[in-house]
């Protein structure tokens, strides 16, 4: 099986993706400079989390039931999604 590295999520999760794809408001920060070098790794390991969520639900959703149960599960997405761009900003 294949294992996601962070490079492989870093360059998917850059781009549109999916149906709602990454845009949306950083919220949080504003794109702060994040200086505490000793939260640098588990905020790495974060992004990693928020890539392969992203992903999973991808694949959930095209296994949906019905269109209902899709549309749940990609609002879930687009919220994984919106972490990921929170976490990179946050290193940015």
């Amino acid at each position: 099986m294949y294992q996601m590295g962070y490079q492989d999520g870093f360059r998917a999760m850059g781009g549109q993706m999916g149906q709602g794809g990454m845009g949306g408001e950083m919220g949080m920060h504003g794109g702060m400079a994040f200086r505490n070098t000793i939260l640098i790794p588990d905020i790495s390991k974060a992004i990693i989390g928020e890539a392969h969520a992203y992903w999973f639900y991808e694949k959930l959703a095209e296994l949906a039931p019905n269109e209902q149960t899709k549309q749940t599960i990609l609002h879930i997405q687009r919220d994984e999604a919106k972490h990921y761009r929170w976490f990179t900003m946050i290193l940015s």
